[in-house]
């Protein structure tokens, strides 16, 4: 199971990586495979990685073409195969053959009917951030 940490602050500076990485060393047994960071002017995204699907390039956070939609994702999406390549129809281009490169480009096409659970995403340059998930109980 992988850990997800974030930081969204409009107001402040860019977060900061190194609070970040302390976070990530809260969750490190969370997924002990590769650990990725994003940050940007207002957000920034960590994840901790537990290695099922895509074992040599699934690392996250994950982004689209552009690099304006970025995702850190703990779970799995059982029909991507399906997903992707309806989205490869309609021109969306993939880097990776994780099932989480699906949720940024369904995030684009604005349609997520898929069921998600803890995911955080961040958009430039509308400044969205989308944090989902599911109540956590020890």
């Amino acid at each position: 199971m992988c850990g997800i940490a974030g930081i969204i602050d409009f107001l402040a500076a860019k977060p900061q990586e190194g609070l970040l990485r302390r976070m990530l060393g809260f969750i490190r047994h969370r997924g002990p495979d590769a650990f990725g960071i994003y940050t940007d002017n207002e957000a920034g995204l960590a994840h901790a990685r537990l290695s099922i699907v895509d074992l040599s390039g699934g690392d996250q956070p994950i982004h689209n073409e552009d690099r304006t939609v970025w995702v850190v994702y703990n779970g799995e999406i059982f029909n991507y195969p399906e997903l992707r390549h309806e989205l490869e129809k309609r021109g969306h281009q993939f880097y990776t053959r994780t099932d989480t490169e699906i949720l940024v480009h369904l995030y684009e096409r604005r349609s997520l009917r898929t069921r998600v659970f803890p995911v955080s995403s961040t958009r430039k340059p509308s400044q969205t951030f989308l944090p989902a998930g599911r109540r956590w109980a020890p």
